[in-house]
């Protein structure tokens, strides 16, 4: 009768402590989700760098909240390869919008992406694409940062470049740039990827008497012509200046 009792004891300690440990494993499980789901969609990552690299500044929240459309982020890389404190600084900033959304893609998977925006844009890997209706902004990732050659130290830039390219998002405009040609100016790509990266719509124009300026237009490039200009054509340009 003793060991009968015994046994029972041990079999109900044994049951209770069996679903004691169920019951605290269940807790860890759920717990773990709901920390990750919170960690993943509402940004809650403690910043314990040293020089706070992952913390959004205030001007770049309230830009942020001035953005009322949808803005799609594309990162041209897998996300498994970005640099670490990119991919943490566009996850918050991702988050932070209402109408924002991040992805990630692959140049040696997709190769056809980059060249679907168009050929004005110089988008190469690892670069930063940003799109709002039919704005787009690149950042190239060497635009991401800075490093001084001379203490070793690095600044990065990132988030700097996304807050101008947002703000840009804003104004209902873009500032054009002109390219005057027909003097055998130079037709270097580069350059005028630079500006269309930065927001500006650019122009390829030819002068000529009583021409008309967009009222959008605040820069004339001259690159490198290799004719005279006549007098017409200098007489063009002091108008437009």
């Amino acid at each position: 009768m003793k060991n009968k009792s015994a046994k029972l004891r041990r079999l109900k300690y044994g049951s209770v402590a069996t679903a004691i440990t169920v019951a605290l494993i269940a807790v860890v499980v759920i717990l773990n989700i709901v920390c990750t789901t919170l960690t993943t969609n509402y940004s809650l990552k403690l910043d314990i760098s040293g020089d706070s690299l992952y913390t959004l500044n205030n001007q770049t929240l309230q830009i942020i909240n001035k953005v009322d459309k949808e803005v799609k982020f594309y990162v041209l890389s897998s996300e498994d390869d970005y640099m670490t404190q990119f991919k943490e600084i566009l996850r918050r900033i991702a988050n932070a919008g209402e109408n924002f959304s991040l992805e990630y893609i692959d140049p040696d998977k997709n190769p056809t992406f980059a060249s679907s925006f168009g050929s004005q844009y110089n988008i190469s890997k690892n670069a930063l694409v940003m799109q709002c209706g039919q704005k787009v902004r690149v950042v190239d990732q060497s635009d991401m940062y800075e490093s001084d050659s001379t203490t070793g130290s690095i600044t990065y830039l990132l988030e700097e470049r996304v807050a101008a390219a947002l703000l840009s998002f804003t104004q209902d405009t873009d500032q054009t740039i002109y390219f005057v040609t027909g003097h055998g100016e130079s037709t270097d790509q580069t350059f005028r990827n630079l500006f269309a990266n930065n927001g500006y719509t650019v122009e390829d124009i030819k002068l000529y008497k009583g021409m008309k300026f967009d009222e959008t237009a605040t820069m004339m490039i001259i690159a490198g012509p290799t004719k005279d200009y006549s007098v017409s054509d200098v007489s063009v340009v002091e108008d437009f200046l």
